[in-house]
């Protein structure tokens, strides 16, 4: 072993040993603003039975806008064939 390695070896600081609290007791504001927004839109739905209609139709008009995404997605992915019998582009 060389001098240096030898000096880098010295200046090596230990290993600390850390402890990560429980998912359950630690304060991670993702995951309270998550269960907020869940708690919120279960209050909301039961004392509320017209909302949950509302969401069923804001789901519908959801699906319909990602199917007509998804429409012009495959259409650039993969566009209809020419009409004239032509190959290709």
């Amino acid at each position: 072993m060389n001098a240096h390695s030898a000096q880098l070896t010295k200046m090596k600081l230990s290993d600390r040993v850390v402890m990560l609290k429980p998912v359950s007791k630690a304060k991670n504001p993702i995951l309270m603003k998550r269960k907020n927004m869940f708690k919120l839109s279960s209050f909301l739905t039961r004392n509320n039975p017209t909302s949950a209609a509302s969401t069923d139709g804001d789901r519908t008009r959801n699906d319909e806008a990602i199917k007509s995404l998804r429409d012009v997605i495959a259409f650039c992915m993969l566009p209809p064939p020419p009409t004239d019998g032509a190959a290709g582009w």
